[in-house]
């Protein structure tokens, strides 16, 4: 008795790619469980709000920009351009930006400290670090 023949016709094909698909979409969903077990945790708690100002210091260079001057023009720039911190972390952590310099882009974003200002300010008082 001879064997049947298998014909694939793309109904078959299809099928076959759909199950596959699925399977792929199961594994899926299975890795992401995984990986939010924590927030599906009953007993998970978000940490806090950091209550306070930033535990990361303020960037030396800064101090050393307003020390390395007088003049009060030049002190008035650094200070609109000064660091300020942004977003603070659960942690206590953030970055400085400075919000003396037009924010760009679609979101808004402040540039991070040094900005160009404090950098160009500090290049022309011999200052090292900005």
């Amino acid at each position: 008795m001879s064997e049947p023949e298998t014909t694939v016709t793309k109904a078959s094909m299809y099928v076959l790619a759909s199950a596959e698909m699925m399977a792929d979409t199961v594994a899926l969903q299975a890795q992401l469980a995984e990986m939010f077990d924590v927030m599906n945790d009953p007993n998970y708690v978000p940490p806090p709000p950091w209550e306070g100002p930033p535990i990361t210091p303020e960037p030396e260079a800064y101090r050393r920009l307003l020390d390395a001057t007088d003049n009060p023009l030049i002190r008035a720039v650094l200070e609109l351009h000064g660091p300020e911190h942004g977003y603070i972390r659960h942690d206590g952590t953030c970055e400085w930006r400075c919000e003396g310099c037009e924010a760009g882009g679609y979101e808004w974003e402040y540039p991070d400290w040094p900005c160009e200002t404090a950098v160009l300010i500090g290049l022309r008082l011999g200052v090292e670090g900005p």
